[in-house]
């Protein structure tokens, strides 16, 4: 199939479904981190499939041009702020956008010591620089999970330690 057709094919998935592709090696490590609060939890696809106590958001839970309307698990309105309100949650990451600074503004407000965080290594394609460097200042990674992943793209389930 010609990497166009393969693109097209991943732009309708990602809509509907959710970024990264999980399985069942990866579901089993979020569910021993609970409780769990998501930002950026888009339609809620991981979280309907973790079936634990998690509580998800979204900056803009009814869709937008990367997320199609509607839900797999609820999704309330809010973004870092809302971690301050649950304080004894971990924090799961899934997908944080490119360049911008939703995974780092999480990580300024959380204050918990562990992170999920789903996605493309330092340099690539979710999160921003301040996110990472972040994550060097003051996190360890405890785990990598390779994931089932769409051509070109390099993502994975990491398991950060903030360090002691």
């Amino acid at each position: 199939m010609p990497y166009d057709a393969l693109d097209d094919r991943r732009m309708v998935l990602t809509k509907k479904y959710a970024w990264a592709i999980p399985n069942d090696t990866a579901l089993s490590a979020i569910r021993s981190q609970t409780p769990l609060i998501e930002i950026g939890a888009g339609k809620g696809y991981w979280a309907s499939l973790l079936d634990v106590d998690i509580i998800c958001y979204d900056i803009a839970p009814d869709g937008n041009r990367w997320c199609d309307p509607g839900y797999y698990y609820p999704v309330a309105k809010g973004g870092p702020e809302q971690i301050l309100a649950h304080p004894d949650r971990t924090l799961m990451l899934c997908w944080p956008p490119y360049n911008n600074s939703m995974a780092s503004e999480c990580l300024k407000v959380y204050t918990g010591n562990v992170l999920i965080y789903i996605g493309e290594g330092g340099g690539g394609c979710t999160g921003d620089s301040d996110f990472w460097n972040l994550i060097q200042e003051s996190w360890e990674e405890e785990d990598y999970l390779v994931l089932p992943q769409w051509c070109g793209l390099h993502d994975g389930l990491y398991i950060f330690k903030r360090d002691a």
